[in-house]
């Protein structure tokens, strides 16, 4: 019998946790960057709005346990570039490359819809097709979802001139709860249509009263990546984000000493 892997050993065997976001420009990528794996927006300046190269690996000094790969979002009619992201994930998803080669990780990140519409294009749903084809974790995030509390909130107060501060939030909040389920009612619709499970999915902002979401985020990966891949990558994944500490403390716990 092999002896358990110490936090050491994984560090030598996975390196970094490896994770790839996928999402249009202005979605709000960067920012999460920043906020789950606690780096500054100067270490990711050279992120450029609109520009990715999906082969090239993003290390940030401010964080050294995780490598971000990058690329934009897909437009209406947009072949090339998934057809990039289709033979990288391919060629990152094969079972012989050793575990720091691989994808552990994928966000497919949309901005939360705040006036109903498409959720996602062709491209994004291809995306989930072969995501759930080569089996590399994937989660749906639903950025900048304030943008919808704040629509609501706004609603309400064109409808109620008197409602007080501490209604109007909490009304607002109920509202926005109601229009995501819709949203996620019409994800149902599209995987069902698709022929495969509902992908696990999570809406988020970065604003400090939301970091509940953010958690929530991290939890979400952790249980999808212990899920789907074999190994450590779950440990990795604890021990680069730094959103919340009930994780990290879980695998510390699991490994027996500190990866604070």
């Amino acid at each position: 019998m092999e002896p358990e892997s110490t936090i050491d050993d994984i560090i030598k065997t996975v390196e970094r946790f490896r994770i790839l976001s996928v999402g249009r420009s202005g979605v709000g990528k960067s920012s999460l960057i920043n906020c789950v794996f606690g780096i500054t927006d100067a270490r990711v300046a050279h992120l450029k709005p609109g520009e990715s190269d999906i082969q090239q690996e993003f290390v940030s000094q401010d964080n050294p346990f995780f490598v971000l790969h990058d690329s934009k979002g897909f437009e209406p009619g947009d072949v090339n570039n998934f057809e990039t992201v289709r033979q990288f994930i391919q060629q990152r998803s094969q079972q012989e490359l050793p575990l720091k080669d691989r994808i552990h990780g994928l966000w497919l990140c949309t901005k939360t819809p705040v006036a109903g519409g498409r959720v996602f294009e062709v491209g994004d749903e291809k995306l989930l097709e072969l995501s759930h084809k080569t089996q590399i974790p994937v989660v749906i995030v639903f950025t900048q979802y304030d943008r919808l509390v704040r629509t609501k909130k706004a609603e309400l107060k064109e409808q109620h001139h008197n409602m007080d501060s501490t209604t109007l939030d909490e009304h607002s909040k109920d509202e926005a709860q109601q229009a995501f389920e819709i949203c996620v009612q019409s994800l149902q619709r599209t995987m069902g249509h698709l022929g495969i499970p509902m992908p696990h999915y999570v809406k988020v902002s970065v604003r400090p009263r939301y970091k509940e979401n953010v958690s929530a985020l991290v939890e979400v990966t952790r249980d999808i990546v212990k899920e789907q891949l074999k190994g450590d990558a779950w440990i990795m994944w604890a021990i680069a984000q730094r959103a919340s500490l009930p994780v990290k403390i879980e695998a510390c716990i699991t490994k027996g000493m500190s990866c604070m």
